[in-house]
């Protein structure tokens, strides 16, 4: 059975959309990340995705962060990222786009 991509989602205590994403982020996952980052636009919600049950990331969900963060940029939303673990973390530094993101410390 292939690899299974989740989007767990919870509310921080200031009101936050935490987006956990579980399993593969991959070309098969990757376009319900962005309706749910969609929807979460439109909303003007504040977004911080929870990759600590991340288990592997392509260029495909690389490219979701990437355009995510021109967007809130662009549309004033708020959109940021926990700094993942090392395997997902690799995929950021091989791309060399680790500053173009906005991360923080989970």
């Amino acid at each position: 059975m292939p690899p299974i991509f989740q989007i767990q989602e919870r509310r921080s205590q200031d009101g936050t959309l935490v987006l956990a994403l579980v399993g593969e982020l991959d070309m098969t996952g990757a376009p319900s990340l962005v309706a749910r980052l969609n929807e979460a636009s439109a909303a003007k919600d504040r977004v911080v995705l929870d990759f600590a049950d991340l288990e592997f990331m392509d260029s495909s969900g690389l490219r979701v962060m990437l355009e995510a963060t021109a967007e809130a940029s662009r549309d004033g939303w708020s959109f940021a990222m926990q700094r993942p673990p090392a395997p997902i973390w690799h995929v950021i530094e091989v791309a060399g786009v680790a500053t173009f993101l906005p991360l923080i410390d989970g």
